[in-house]
């Protein structure tokens, strides 16, 4: 079973997070191995806050790890939120806590500019 995530009040631009639930990338079916790449999942928070996840080394399982960040203004270079690992499991704790952040920045946005 695919693994499904409630983005709150983001607005989904891209979610190709087609991992089976319970099994890291080595344990991934073959036909999975082209999941591993770059574009994984976008999701925007209002106009200024991206949450955005990537596998860097596309389609390389050995050498590749996820990384997720959470930008502002899409400032790549200095994240508000970065983290990389290799473990399925432990990138989708990641993703909670990215969507939490995401979601409490967008809000304090929303009330500064009201």
């Amino acid at each position: 079973m695919s693994l499904q995530f409630d983005f709150k009040t983001g607005r989904v631009v891209l979610n190709d997070f087609d991992f089976i639930e319970g099994l890291e990338p080595e344990e991934q079916p073959q036909d999975k191995i082209w999941s591993f790449k770059q574009d994984i999942i976008q999701v925007e928070y209002g106009e200024e806050i991206t949450l955005d996840l990537g596998w860097s080394h596309d389609f390389d399982l050995k050498n590749g790890m996820f990384k997720l960040v959470v930008v502002k203004k899409y400032n790549w270079t200095e994240p508000l939120f970065c983290k990389k690992t290799k473990s399925i499991r432990q990138v989708q704790q990641y993703i909670h806590e990215a969507i939490d952040l995401a979601t409490n920045l967008q809000r304090e946005d929303d009330h500064s500019s009201s």
